[in-house]
């Protein structure tokens, strides 16, 4: 078989309501580069691999309870040199590898690349709000940084960037895509393409944006301003929601 040269990777807990449509949207993308789609399983309890697999994913078990950890997993048992992540309730366009290929590979110094998201089946006021929300706060990132960073919804890495850098930390869950964007990105450019979006469900914010917005709040305080240990706990559960 030959060598793919982007490894999708989707970590995914208890996601059989979502994961079949995520899986269709990757295994079905037009692009003359060669991948392969791993979906790590977290310890689900409900039929996630099972669905997976049988929509052609290769399926992967990580035992150790976290994202971080998946994900890692998932870059440990990739065979692309492109890592690709995106999460179990997305949904990618047709051409989301083939923009990332193309921009990684004619701009070798640039070591990722990230884009946004949209809602699905949202209101109005979300499906507005969320793709500004994006623009601003990686401005901001930008201007305090001198550098973009990495969401978890949607970014590629260069699989050689993320060994140097020693992977994810789970330390810094729920913001281990940010954790890891900022010691990457101390090795070189990150692009942050605002047309580089997937869909995604709006479950962590629809009829609870003030509480969402003071869980982020307070994990952000504990992790970067206080150096204290993850705080993924600090945010509800809203999987079956």
């Amino acid at each position: 078989m030959k060598k793919p040269l982007v490894s999708i990777i989707v970590p995914a807990y208890n996601e059989e309501k979502n994961i079949g449509a995520c899986v269709r949207s990757l295994i079905k993308q037009q692009t003359n580069a060669t991948y392969e789609v791993i979906v790590v399983d977290n310890n689900s309890t409900d039929r996630t691999g099972q669905i997976a697999a049988s929509l052609g994913a290769r399926v992967v078990i990580q035992k150790r309870q976290g994202r971080a950890y998946a994900r890692q997993k998932g870059a440990d048992c990739a065979r692309g040199d492109i890592l690709a992540y995106t999460e179990a309730d997305c949904v990618a366009p047709i051409d989301w590898i083939e923009n990332m290929v193309r921009f990684l590979t004619d701009h070798p110094q640039f070591i990722g690349i990230a884009g946004g998201y949209t809602f699905t089946e949202s209101t109005p006021f979300l499906r507005f709000i969320g793709p500004k929300t994006v623009t601003f706060s990686s401005f901001l990132y930008r201007w305090f940084t001198g550098n973009n960073t990495l969401r978890a919804t949607n970014f590629a890495i260069r699989k050689a960037t993320l060994q140097r850098v020693k992977g994810f930390n789970p330390r810094a869950v729920p913001f281990d895509d940010l954790d890891l964007g900022f010691r990457a990105g101390k090795l070189g450019p990150i692009r942050h393409d605002p047309h580089l979006r997937v869909a995604t469900s709006d479950r962590r914010v629809r009829g609870r944006l003030l509480v969402f917005c003071k869980e982020f709040c307070l994990s952000f305080t504990k992790i970067f301003i206080l150096k204290q240990r993850g705080h993924d706990n600090l945010y509800a559960v809203v999987r079956n929601s």
